[in-house]
């Protein structure tokens, strides 16, 4: 069975270790990196003003998998095997894939990432398939992980909860005061209007997440 969404552009950290080979997309407007060994996010800068989101190496996607062997979480950690593959015009698609799960019911799965740039757009499309043993099930998809995004001053968080909020220094209003990580999430359909974010610097780079919904 295969499970597929995408997504118009945390969690698990993966060590890039010194001179590990990067493969890139890049335009006029945007260059994304990965490490060429894991497939880890270590690269997302605004070419604009050389802002790099980015911060080390990081994984791009986490499954919560229930198999054979139990339910489990699953990331790019967990494989194997992964390779990657150029496709597309002027080479400005990139595909991943991790396969070969040491997980007792996982062995089958695999997931393959697509990232894709369009001429000289600031925009990122990005596309997740989840290929797995029809004794399986996926719970819950976390993708794609943006964690550890570099700190900009001036940082605000808009999100279209009813008629829309807007939040400054969200990264200090969402702090929970310790260093473990907090997940915050909205219901769609309910009280996100539109499956959508924007996380920015004032008058400065910011990113745009939204997802491809055909309702």
């Amino acid at each position: 069975m295969r499970y597929a969404t995408g997504l118009l552009l945390g969690l698990a950290t993966l060590a890039l270790l010194p001179g590990a080979e990067v493969v890139r997309l890049a335009n006029a407007r945007l260059q994304i990196g990965f490490d060429a060994a894991t497939g880890a996010l270590c690269e997302l800068v605004d070419r604009s003003s050389g802002h790099d989101f980015a911060t080390g190496a990081r994984a791009l996607w986490s499954v919560d998998y229930a198999g054979a062997g139990g339910s489990h979480p699953l990331d790019p950690a967990r494989a194997t095997r992964f390779e990657y593959q150029r496709s597309g015009d002027g080479g400005h698609e990139l595909r991943l894939v991790w396969s070969g799960f040491n997980l007792p019911g996982a062995e089958a799965l695999r997931v393959e990432v697509r990232a894709q740039l369009t001429g000289d757009d600031p925009d990122s499309r990005w596309h997740i398939a989840i290929a797995k043993p029809r004794d399986g099930s996926l719970a819950q998809v976390r993708f794609p992980l943006l964690d550890g995004l570099a700190p900009q001053p001036e940082e605000f968080l808009a999100v279209p909860a009813w008629t829309g909020e807007l939040l400054s220094a969200p990264r200090r209003a969402l702090s929970t005061g310790s260093a473990k990580a907090r997940r915050l999430a909205w219901d769609y359909p309910g009280r996100l209007s539109l499956q959508c974010l924007a996380f920015y610097r004032r008058h400065g780079p910011g990113l745009y997440l939204a997802c491809e919904d055909a309702a």
